[in-house]
């Protein structure tokens, strides 16, 4: 009866007006939190790429152009980091909220920063003095932070020494090694999508190796390609490729490897003079987009192009047909319908590389934004 009493003494007035100090005491607490971010609207679709600026790459964000009739809607570039070494690779995490980077430094160490796409300034995640802190990998529920660490030593810059591997947790930022055996080297780590799986380079013995993290169980592939195997977005099967002779040519041949059933199949197709490489899985996994030069026949070039086929290996198709230009690693559309990648003109007048789109099913391409390359989608 108190209570209910109580509560009765309040005019409409009086209601009223404590709904709005809430409210302006809720827009004060999310603007704390918020910080300096701006946020992007939910309809526009973002990329981040790489340009110079300054002393080296930095990382830049834009709103593309989703068809070249959309070109004037184009946003204008925004710059995201200004680290006095320049950034040198990233990753974006799988809500798009995150970006971590690697930075040189004066001292020929790379620290782990963080950032958020609007945000002013990034954030020191990881400092690594006397080591080099790169490659970094986001655990497919954004809590885990896989990436490799070159420590330096008297006989070595850091830069140069034997790459390992270690994980991060990135709320408490603290790293562990991912093997126990500490002269176990690796590099450009890469999640499968479950997150029991890493797969990495294993310099000292020249290959692919993948890594259960719960059971410790692994394969390895040898390899001499210097790729890392890229995981399928359900799956866990890795594509990875391998070099090879065939007759007098150096062939590189796309495979398609499950480490669980232990099985692997040639998806460029036993004998093929080609060379193919950077494969990228559509977002329902039917699909593969790829980087190609072709060996010997009409298409024949010193470039790499971009090509498609099915997750069989199945009607392969070229994308490109321009021997002027060299083509970068694709990356798929949220939709799957087109690709972000950059391309780098092989003639004049005007060499620059730049970040292009391209319908898959038109083939039809458009610039993005120059110069710029590695883009990325923001998810």
């Amino acid at each position: 009866m108190m209570v209910a009493h109580t509560a009765s003494r309040f005019s409409q007035f009086d209601r009223t007006m404590l709904g709005v100090a809430a409210a302006a005491l809720l827009a004060i607490v999310l603007i704390i939190w918020r910080g300096d971010q701006v946020e992007v609207p939910p309809d526009q679709t973002q990329v981040i790429y790489l340009s110079m600026a300054g002393d080296g790459e930095q990382l830049f964000t834009l709103t593309p152009p989703l068809a070249p009739a959309a070109s004037a809607a184009a946003g204008a570039p925004s710059q995201l980091t200004n680290t006095t070494g320049g950034v040198w690779d990233y990753a974006v995490a799988p809500d798009g909220r995150q970006i971590v980077f690697s930075a040189p430094t004066a001292d020929g160490s790379s620290d782990l920063w963080i950032t958020q796409p609007g945000a002013a300034t990034p954030s020191l995640l990881l400092a690594c003095p006397k080591a080099f802190c790169t490659t970094p990998a986001w655990s497919p529920d954004g809590k885990l932070l896989a990436y490799s660490r070159r420590n330096g030593n008297d006989f070595a810059a850091a830069a140069i020494s034997p790459p390992r591997l270690a994980l991060m947790d990135v709320q408490a930022k603290q790293s562990t090694p991912v093997f126990a055996d500490s002269q176990k080297l690796g590099f450009d780590p890469r999640w499968s999508a479950d997150g029991q799986w890493l797969a990495y380079l294993a310099p000292d013995f020249f290959g692919v190796t993948v890594f259960n993290l719960e059971t410790g169980a692994s394969q390895f592939y040898a390899t001499t390609t210097g790729e890392t195997g890229v995981w399928h977005p359900q799956r866990t099967v890795l594509l990875m490729n391998e070099m090879a002779k065939v007759g007098e040519n150096y062939v590189v041949n796309l495979f398609r490897v499950d480490p669980i059933a232990n099985t692997k199949q040639n998806l460029s197709g036993a004998g093929s003079l080609v060379e193919d490489g950077a494969p990228a899985w559509s977002p329902d996994g039917e699909w593969i987009a790829f980087r190609r030069n072709e060996l010997t026949g009409e298409r024949k070039t010193l470039s790499k192009q971009l090509w498609v086929m099915r997750a069989d290996g199945s009607d392969a198709r070229p994308l490109t047909r321009d021997p002027g230009a060299d083509y970068g690693p694709p990356a798929w559309s949220a939709d799957g319908l087109t690709l972000l990648f950059h391309k780098f003109p092989l003639k004049g007048p005007n060499i620059v590389i730049a970040v292009w789109m391209i319908d898959v099913a038109s083939g039809e391409q458009w610039q993005v934004v120059s110069p710029g390359q590695r883009p990325q989608w923001l998810p």
